[in-house]
């Protein structure tokens, strides 16, 4: 079709996704997230919670191990008005303003093990619920060697052994922690 002298077609043209590229990117990523998943701090499997990423992977959770004899533990008051803070070297709960209902007492105890994990108490009860997230930071410091892989901080029974939910969290790779939210006490471990 001709056109008159002067006049342009009112189509434009959108150049296309070089999809080969992100197929490559996509592709590299998935071997890099199975290759880091893949990896395993110890020989402690737990069965994956349905909705955790791994699960649907096919591959198993292993506990992070490192062994220690020390027993930890911390007790604080927490109000309803200030929240508080309760630490144990890097093992930090942080609890906000209005998370709690009344002034509770909470205990903050890291038991002896091979797993990294956190036991808590509040009013001498071992489960809470409370009424907005708090902030847990766990250590894994006293591991000889760096863990690999994602770490998880998991909802437990410390009793079966049993993972429970994973939390949303967080590493810092540099202080050694795992840090996670949770609106309710009881146990939690690290997992990757």
């Amino acid at each position: 079709i001709a056109l008159p002298r002067g006049s342009h077609p009112r189509t434009t043209v959108t150049p296309m996704p070089d999809l080969s590229r992100r197929r490559r990117r996509a592709a590299t990523l998935a071997v890099l997230t199975l290759a880091a998943l893949a990896c395993q701090p110890s020989d402690r499997e737990r069965p994956a919670s349905p909705t955790e990423p791994r699960a649907l992977l096919g591959l198993p959770i292993h506990l992070l191990s490192c062994p220690t004899s020390e027993d930890l533990a911390v007790t604080g008051l927490v109000s309803p008005d200030s929240g508080g803070t309760l630490q144990i070297r890097k093992w930090k709960l942080q609890v906000p303003p209005h998370a709690v209902s009344e002034p509770t007492q909470i205990t903050m105890h890291v038991p002896p093990g091979d797993a990294v994990q956190v036991q808590f108490s509040a009013n001498g009860a071992d489960h809470l619920q409370f009424r907005l997230p708090v902030t847990v930071t766990a250590s894994y410091e006293r591991c000889l060697l760096p863990p690999l892989g994602l770490l998880v901080a998991w909802y437990w029974d410390p009793t079966t052994g049993a993972l429970l939910q994973p939390m949303p969290s967080r590493t810092n790779l540099l202080a050694e922690t795992v840090t996670f939210w949770t609106d309710h006490f009881s146990g939690f471990v690290i997992a990757n």
